[in-house]
């Protein structure tokens, strides 16, 4: 779990001093990630590349 929240943080930081999105630009890139979590959970135990790919298309 804190490896996640870690990534989140990362990905946050790098859209913003990196790319140079505004704030609401990359509030905006994160909530789309997290609605295409929802609407795609992974299915089982098996939490494989192709299993997470949707939350990575909107990333």
């Amino acid at each position: 779990m804190g490896a996640f929240l870690g990534f989140q943080f990362i990905v946050t930081f790098y859209l913003r001093e990196l790319r140079g999105w505004s704030a609401l630009r990359t509030a905006a890139a994160r909530v789309l990630a997290v609605v295409a979590y929802v609407l795609f959970p992974p299915v089982g135990a098996d939490w494989s590349y192709t299993a997470m790919f949707p939350t990575l298309i909107i990333v």
